[in-house]
């Protein structure tokens, strides 16, 4: 009997705590004279005081990111948000589009960004981003980690005349500091 309520007990609360993730939401962003669109990527929290930590991939959950075309990168741009600066925003209008990795900023400005172990030196060329041992990620203190009032954490932004499809792993924390992951979560969007 204990062992059943034990096991009952550790699968709800594992399921609880997954479930804080709910979805991944894709906005559309017409850009102008670029060619194709540029989405932003977000990852839908229960709460507010919910938050993702990191996204990555792992040697059981590869994450991969790819467009049937290839990704627009500005040169001015690099791969993380934490690479886009306000000024060269400023400058380039079309610096806005370009294509990036995050989680919760679009800008250098206050972000605590870091790649751990993640070779982006394809996805700086246009092409896909693919690890089974890396990820991005801030520290769980970090503001930009929580999803806030509208309930969502920007996780990228692609700018693609193609078909972009991908999986990722994502990990958080709960509102009561509890860690949830979520592997394996897939998405589409483009032609």
């Amino acid at each position: 009997m204990k062992k059943g309520l034990l096991f009952a007990l550790t699968l709800v609360t594992a399921l609880g705590a997954s479930a804080q993730f709910v979805k991944l939401e894709v906005e559309t962003i017409k850009n102008g004279e670029l060619p194709g669109d540029t989405y932003r990527l977000y990852a839908v929290m229960q709460n507010a005081n919910d938050l993702v930590d990191a996204v990555y991939g792992d040697q059981n959950n590869p994450m991969k990111i790819e467009s049937s075309t290839s990704f627009y990168q500005n040169e001015n741009g690099g791969p993380f948000s934490s690479d886009v600066l306000r000024s060269s925003l400023e400058n380039d209008q079309n610096m806005a589009y370009d294509s990036w990795v995050t989680i919760g900023v679009e800008d250098n400005y206050g972000n605590a960004l870091t790649g751990f172990l993640i070779d982006m030196s394809a996805f700086e060329e246009g092409d896909a981003i693919l690890t089974t041992d890396g990820a991005w990620f801030v520290t769980p203190d970090k503001r930009q980690a929580y999803a806030g009032e509208n309930k969502k954490v920007l996780l990228m932004q692609l700018t693609s005349d193609g078909l972009v499809n991908g999986v990722i792993n994502l990990h958080g924390r709960t509102a009561g500091n509890e860690e949830w992951k979520m592997e394996s979560v897939k998405f589409s969007m483009g032609k």
